[in-house]
Parts: structure tokens; C-alpha cells; sequence
């Protein structure tokens, strides 16, 4: 019954010019059992985000027009059709599901007069619109919705309200189609997580078997957007700060045997606390303990700061030295601000970067190494 009304909605948008595939890459993981289906998403995705468009360039104006209105009315009556018929298997995110109520309650036939003070509306480009169907977890023995974050290659990031603790918390759900040997991976993830203590590693909570998902601490922003945002202003103490946790992280990880071999300033995220910055490491999927037999010969490198060298000797050999590669980096980048660094001033600091990128058997030996230069570039810049 299903697949008889997606091909006539298929076919009724296709009449109308209205098919669209520019947004089928947000759906085809969630809905891989249907092509029509992922089509359809993609379609009323864009037709609701063209209209997004149009209408903040009416809000430029404090007026959007009246044949404007209608079509846009027009629109959200149609998607509201199609998200009713499917109201067992996909509904709209909360954010456009709020943004289609507004529009209902602005919208006039004879135009549309913007309030003073309306602010464009911000349009999703790269997140879905429409809530997956797995978009749910059970936690205190009943199903709780969950609203998206962030998407990688082996999972999906959510977050939801728990109303027995007051607060919010994330859960990351493994992708369907993972290999059983990328699901040992993901699982290994919440479990070093949950073995290494530190104050400096997201915390870690639950794993749940059926639905490959585990709970963990919600955290504020990403050591990276921070940078970002904060610029030229982050004053130095402050970032002395963040790279002597970050080193205190690292540590504590080597010290329990393992290599996070995916070390970069968006896995690193940072908890607010009344003002005081927290820097926790996250993104454990590559982490390799010293017995580990889980990389293959010829894995594929990852991890945006590592040695490109490893591409020729092999991910399997990563160690230590190829942690100090990149933590070197990691270090420049908090402190300079800089990424990359081909602007980067002579100095102390661009000393410490060649000597952390250096040839494998120059370059820092081990984490001890590292930070007695890091300690003799603090107290330069610190003059």
C-alpha cells in the first residue's frame, strides 16, 4: 500500500517539475529500503528550502508578495498532505515543523507584511528536515524522541531531554550498513571510553546491543568552532590553558596503553562550566590499544592531522611518534589560531611545528619529548 502511493506522489511531483534529488545524500542511509521514498524526501526538502529563500528575501523587504504567499501557502499545505499520508514512518524535524507553523500563522492570500524585528529564517542545507524513523530510544523502559545532530561515516549523533535527570544527553547510533568488523570498532569505542577515566574524556554511559547505540554527555561546543569564534580575542593564558589539559588528555591515554589516531581540533570538545572551559577528547573509533589486531594491512589513514607518510608504511604502524605528529599540530593550532600554517610568523613556535612534523625519526619520540619543548615554548611566549 505504501509503495503504490510513493510511486503516485512520485509521479504527481514529477508532472509538476518538482522531483529533486540535490538533498537524496541526507536520506539514503536511513531509508536504504526505498528508493522512491528517498526521492520524495529529497524533493520536499528542497521545494521547502526554495521557498525559505524566497521568503528571507522578503523579509528583506518587510514584505513578501502576494502571489509569493499563496505559492508558499500552497507548498505547506502539500507537505503537510505528504507528511499525514507517511505519519508512520517520517515526520518533519522539531526546527521546521516550527518553522512551517510560523509561516501558517504569517501567510495572508493578499500578501504578507513581515514583522519588524523578523530575523531570516536559517535554512538546512546538510542536516535532514525530515526525522528518521529510527529517530528513537529507549531509556527508563520507554521510547524517547531524539533530534538530530551530526552525521560521520560509521554513525549518527542525536541528542535528547531525559526528564528523570533534568538534563540532555547525546546518543550515537551505529550506521546500518556497517561491517561486522566496523561494529566491533564502534563498540570498542564506548568501551575504551567507559575504561579510561580522566576528566579530560567525554563520559560515557550505556551501550545498547539491539538498537548499536550507546549514551553519552552532552557537550557545548567543539574545540575548533570555538577557536573560530573567538579569534584574535582568545586571549593567551586561555590557550595555554586548553593545550596543558589537552597534553594532561594524552597522557592519561598513553599511560593506559592506548593511541588516539584521530587526533584533531573537532574531536576535541569542550563542556562549559560557569565560564570555565573543559577539554574532552572524543572520537575514540580509530583508538588503537597497544595489543590491538584490529587494524588490517592497507586500512585506509584517517584522522585530518596525521602523516601522510602512513599511506606508504601502513596504518597498522601508526605509534607514538605518529601521535606526537599530530598532537604537535593540534598544539600550534590553539595557540596560533592558525590552520593551516603557511602564515604562521617565525618564532618559537613555528621552531616547535618543524621539529613535530619533522622526518619519523626526527620529530618527537615520545609525549615526554614533546612537552618539555612545549614548556620552553610557553615560557617565550610568555615573556
Amino acid at each position: 500500500m505504501l509503495d503504490k502511493y510513493l510511486e503516485l506522489e512520485k509521479r504527481r511531483l514529477e508532472e509538476n517539475s518538482l522531483l529533486n534529488e540535490d538533498y537524496t545524500f541526507l536520506y539514503e542511509q536511513d531509508y536504504s529500503d526505498s528508493e522512491d521514498l528517498i526521492l520524495l524526501l529529497s524533493s520536499y526538502h528542497s521545494w521547502f528550502n526554495e521557498e525559505l529563500r524566497d521568503f528571507n528575501n522578503g523579509v528583506n523587504y518587510g514584505y513578501y508578495h502576494a502571489e509569493r504567499s499563496r505559492r508558499t501557502s500552497a507548498m505547506l499545505r502539500e507537505l503537510h498532505r505528504f507528511t499525514n499520508q507517511l505519519r508512520t514512518v517520517v515526520k518533519l524535524s522539531p526546527k521546521y515543523a516550527s518553522i512551517k507553523n510560523q509561516l501558517n500563522s504569517l501567510l495572508g492570500r493578499s500578501g504578507t507584511h513581515i514583522p519588524e524585528g523578523f530575523e531570516n529564517i536559517d535554512i538546512d542545507e546538510v542536516v535532514p528536515i525530515f526525522e528518521s524513523k529510527e529517530n528513537k530510544v529507549v531509556v527508563h523502559n520507554k521510547k524517547i524522541e531524539l533530534e538530530f545532530i551530526d552525521s560521520g561515516s560509521y554513525a549518527k549523533v542525536f541528542k535528547y531531554y531525559d526528564e528523570y535527570y533534568n538534563k540532555e544527553f547525546v546518543v550515537k547510533k551505529a550506521n546500518a550498513d556497517l561491517t561486522s568488523k566496523e561494529l566491533e570498532r564502534f563498540k570498542r569505542e564506548f568501551e575504551v571510553m567507559k575504561e579510561i577515566k580522566s576528566p579530560y574524556v567525554v563520559e560515557v554511559y550505556s551501550y545498547n546491543d539491539e538498537e548499536k547505540s550507546y549514551i553519552m554527555e552532552l557537550m557545548d561546543i567543539p574545540l575548533w568552532d570555538y577557536l573560530q569564534e573567538a579569534g584574535d580575542s582568545l586571549p593567551l593564558k586561555d590557550r595555554l590553558n586548553l593545550v596543558g589539559q589537552i597534553l594532561r588528555a594524552f597522557q592519561h591515554l598513553r599511560d593506559n596503553g592506548y593511541l588516539h589516531r584521530d587526533i584533531s581540533p573537532k574531536n576535541v570538545l569542550l563542556r562549559d562550566y560557569n565560564g570555565m572551559k573543559v577539554v574532552k577528547v572524543s572520537d575514540f573509533g580509530l583508538v588503537k590499544p597497544k595489543d590491538s589486531q584490529l587494524t588490517s594491512k592497507g586500512s585506509k589513514v584517517r584522522g585530518s592531522l596525521n602523516d601522510p607518510k602512513l599511506n606508504v608504511t601502513g596504518f597498522q604502524n601508526y605509534d607514538e611518534k605518529h601521535e606526537t605528529y599530530a598532537l604537535t599540530q593540534l598544539i600550534v593550532i590553539i595557540l596560533s589560531g592558525k590552520y593551516p600554517f603557511h602564515t604562521l610568523e617565525e618564532g618559537p613556535l613555528k621552531d616547535f611545528l618543524i621539529k613535530g612534523v619533522s622526518d619519523y625519526e626526527k620529530r618527537f619520540q615520545n609525549l615526554e619529548e614533546l612537552k618539555a619543548e612545549y614548556l620552553k615554548v610557553k615560557k617565550e611566549l610568555c615573556v
